[in-house]
């Protein structure tokens, strides 16, 4: 991106927002077809993560899932709201946001761990329990 503006003659200028406008206006061809991806990819992300929340909260040894899966919950919702507004014109904020939003899901991620992580600690707590 060049640091000269074209609209105004002078160098960029703080408080000119410069993201949403490279697919078009919001009825365009480019942004009706990503609706259906946006959305559907929100629906896996977050109700799987909200499905993996109900299935491991069964289970106490798997109570670091849980904890995971609420991260990466928290992160998609967090940044599904981000885009809406966004889409409805309301930028401010949005790039650090989606950062918090994106490094949430990465803590979930991180504390999910490994599947031998989750068969070593399972194996441990039915020992534990007398199993």
């Amino acid at each position: 991106m060049e640091p000269w503006s074209e609209h105004s003659g002078h160098w960029l200028v703080p408080g000119i927002t410069v993201g949403g406008q490279a697919l078009g206006p919001s009825v365009s061809f480019p942004r009706v077809m990503s609706l259906p991806f946006n959305i559907s990819g929100t629906i896996l992300l977050f109700g799987g993560a909200a499905w993996s929340i109900w299935r491991f909260a069964k289970r106490r040894e798997y109570g670091y899932r849980v904890r995971a899966n609420v991260f990466i919950a928290a992160g998609a919702a967090l940044l599904a709201f981000l885009v809406s507004r966004a889409r409805l014109g309301n930028t401010a904020g949005l790039y650090p946001a989606e950062m918090v939003a994106v490094s949430l899901m990465f803590a979930g991620l991180l504390r999910a761990g490994k599947l031998d992580k989750g068969a070593r600690m399972a194996q441990a707590w039915r020992k534990s329990a007398g199993g």
